[in-house]
């Protein structure tokens, strides 16, 4: 079982209605692809579409993600922590107690230097580099 990868995430308040097949196939191309990119008009829930895919991947595997070596600073990896949580910047900034502008700065850097355009990708990074679910080991 793989609680204490999910640990650290919110709760989920709702289910994805109506978007199970959506799931489904994302999850069926997963499986024939390295990479698929989720695209569409913002606010419809892509990032959390794409985390639930993975969540459900997850789930399935055996095998769970170890640690590898980051190119990214302790606060980095806080606010990549809480992006794949699925917090905005202004949530960021009141967890960490850091202006919405240094928050802005560490998003564009850890994109930067990760080389990633999104904040869902850079979710699926988390998780695949073992960063999710450190704060439960810890």
């Amino acid at each position: 079982m793989m609680s204490d990868v999910r640990s650290n995430w919110p709760v989920r308040l709702t289910t994805f209605v109506g978007r199970e097949h959506a799931r489904a196939a994302i999850a069926q191309l997963l499986g024939d692809r390295r990479l698929v990119t989720l695209t569409g008009v913002g606010g419809v829930g892509k990032t959390r579409l794409a985390l639930e895919v993975i969540l459900c991947a997850l789930d399935a595997s055996p095998v769970m993600a170890r640690p590898a070596a980051t190119p990214l600073t302790q606060r980095e990896q806080d606010v990549t922590l809480l992006i794949a949580e699925g917090l905005t910047n202004k949530e960021i900034a009141e967890r960490l107690v850091l202006s919405v502008r240094t928050v802005e700065a560490h998003v564009t850097n850890v994109l930067n230097k990760v080389r990633l355009r999104s904040r869902a990708q850079l979710a699926i990074w988390a998780l695949g580099h073992g960063l999710v679910g450190q704060r439960a080991r810890a």
